[in-house]
């Protein structure tokens, strides 16, 4: 299934992680595709999940990887917790969730 934002959420079983990518064109929020993708992987509702600003400042965010007109933002990530889940953000758009460990 696709983010509203971005590419399908895929599970890699090699690395054991959903990945998909944020369309810095899209209208929407990273924010949201974030959110979005979390839920996909999860294959829970949205409620299921505690609130993304409860972990990350959803504005900070997007200022932090948004494209500044003229240059790209080719470097840098961001990773945090949310629920049993970490996320990482990469400047490309790429997003990594890694699920709970199953120990």
């Amino acid at each position: 299934m696709n983010t509203e934002d971005g590419d399908p959420v895929e599970y890699d079983p090699a690395s054991g992680v959903y990945r998909t990518n944020y369309n810095w064109s899209s209208p929407g929020s990273l924010s949201t595709a974030v959110h979005d993708a979390v839920c996909e992987a999860a294959d829970c509702d949205g409620l299921d999940l505690p609130p993304l600003y409860e972990r990350i400042d959803p504005d900070g965010l997007e200022k932090l990887f948004a494209p500044i007109p003229g240059s790209e933002r080719c470097r840098g990530s961001v990773t945090f917790p949310l629920g049993e889940y970490h996320i990482t953000i990469a400047a490309d758009g790429e997003i990594v969730i890694y699920p709970p460990s199953e120990d």
